[in-house]
């Protein structure tokens, strides 16, 4: 097994671990706590606050697993020398995104009192 594919199974098991866990949060089964959700302060502020960015940040961090997923399936297919590099760019860039985009919408609801 070369180190390319090595990484291909990593970048798999690392998307369905962003999956598996941004399905609670969409579904909104995640209680206001301490250590799991996304933890921006207007999320604190209200139990309904809470679920409507928890579910929102559920969305993005499914979605960014996406790219994740796909650079996975490729590098058992596609094994350039730059394999690494990219992975490395693609998991913090769509794992950022979603953060910012998580951020954007708790202003958003904190905004309008929720």
């Amino acid at each position: 097994m070369t180190s390319i594919t090595l990484l291909a199974f990593m970048n798999l098991a690392i998307a369905l671990i962003l999956a598996g866990g941004s399905i609670p949060l969409i579904l909104r089964k995640v209680p206001m706590n301490d250590s799991y959700g996304v933890r921006f302060p207007q999320a604190f502020k209200s139990q309904e606050a809470w679920y409507e960015i928890n579910a929102y940040g559920g969305k993005m961090l499914l979605l960014s697993s996406l790219p994740v997923l796909v650079l996975g399936l490729c590098g058992f297919f596609w094994q350039p020398e730059s394999y690494a590099t990219l992975t490395a760019v693609v998991l913090m860039a769509s794992t950022l995104l979603a953060g910012l985009m998580s951020y954007l919408k708790a202003r958003r609801v904190d905004a309008k009192g929720g």
